[in-house]
Parts: structure tokens; C-alpha cells; sequence
């Protein structure tokens, strides 16, 4: 499978991988090859797997989304992705650093205003 990260700083991870373990806001979806195409919205925060040849690699993610294409293409869309060599140093990165996004009023008033159109 391929599995792109994009953040707005640009791609934090791009390659082929086995499997992919991500935290949406339904739970935890483990993705494997000819996984049913599907969008997500990731967690607010939480540690995504990555594994590859027997290895795994894992990033702390803050906001997102995921979209798994049926040719076995994964995009993962996420505020920041910080690389970790285990889950621990993942979840200690998560409580590191504060969630950044901040709602701003009036883009939510035009957004309401179209929604309502």
C-alpha cells in the first residue's frame, strides 16, 4: 500500500508500508491491503502505527483526516505529524504540545450562512 501524511509544512510521511494504524473518531481503524475504500476524521490527537517490512515507525498526529482509495492508496490530511521511534515517545509528544487550532467566529457565521442556504 502507499501512505501519504500531508500537513500544512508539507509531507511528514511518504512510502510503501503493510499496515497502518490510525485513531478516527470512531476508534482505532487498522488498515491492511484491499482495505474498502473509506474517509475518516482522525482523533483531536492520538498515535498513528506505520508498519513496513517487520518494522514500524509511529507519529503523533493533532487533527485530521484519512482516505483510503480503493488502488491501495492511503492520505492521511493532518494539523502536524511528528515522527517517534516508539508509541510512548508518540503519546509523550501528544502531551507536549497544545492543540492548535482555534475556532474563528466569523469563518462559522459565513459557513453557517451558506449551510443554510
Amino acid at each position: 500500500m502507499e501512505l501519504l501524511i500531508l500537513t500544512p509544512n508539507g509531507i511528514a510521511f511518504e512510502g510503501e508500508c503493510d499496515e497502518v494504524y490510525l485513531p478516527t473518531t470512531r476508534g482505532p481503524m487498522g488498515i491492511m491491503e484491499e482495505y474498502t475504500p473509506v474517509v475518516g476524521e482522525l482523533r483531536p490527537t492520538g498515535v498513528a502505527k506505520i508498519t513496513s517490512l517487520g518494522k514500524s515507525v509511529f507519529f503523533a498526529l493533532w487533527h485530521g483526516a484519512v482516505e483510503v482509495k480503493p488502488d491501495n492508496k492511503i492520505i492521511v490530511l493532518s494539523e502536524t505529524a511528528i515522527e517517534a521511534t516508539s508509541e510512548e515517545e508518540a503519546l509523550e509528544l501528544i502531551k507536549g504540545r497544545p492543540l492548535t487550532i482555534e475556532k474563528d467566529e466569523e469563518d462559522v457565521k459565513v459557513a453557517s450562512a451558506k449551510l443554510k442556504q
